[in-house]
């Protein structure tokens, strides 16, 4: 079964006191990386990119060093035009 599971969970609700953002890994493509930039004029974030030479295809989740954290989800059983809706 192919499923994308997220959460959210705020500071009050976690263990730790600290907020949690969490998915799983749902993608088809296993050949990802994890890859730390810091850029000057920009945050530093680290992201789980596709493991190519240049690193283009995008990210599938990350985190900056302020603590933004931004993920993606599959819905592909989601109506896609207003007719299906």
């Amino acid at each position: 079964v192919a499923a994308c599971t997220s959460a959210i969970v705020t500071a009050e609700r976690s263990s730790e006191g600290a907020p949690l953002l969490w998915k799983n890994r749902d993608s088809s493509y296993w050949n990802t990386c994890i890859k730390h930039v810091a850029e000057e004029g920009c945050y530093a974030y680290t992201s789980i990119v596709a493991n190519t030479d240049n690193h283009t295809n995008g990210s599938f989740g990350g985190i900056n060093e302020r603590g933004f954290g931004i993920i993606n989800v599959s819905s592909p059983h989601l109506p896609s035009t207003p007719k299906e809706e």
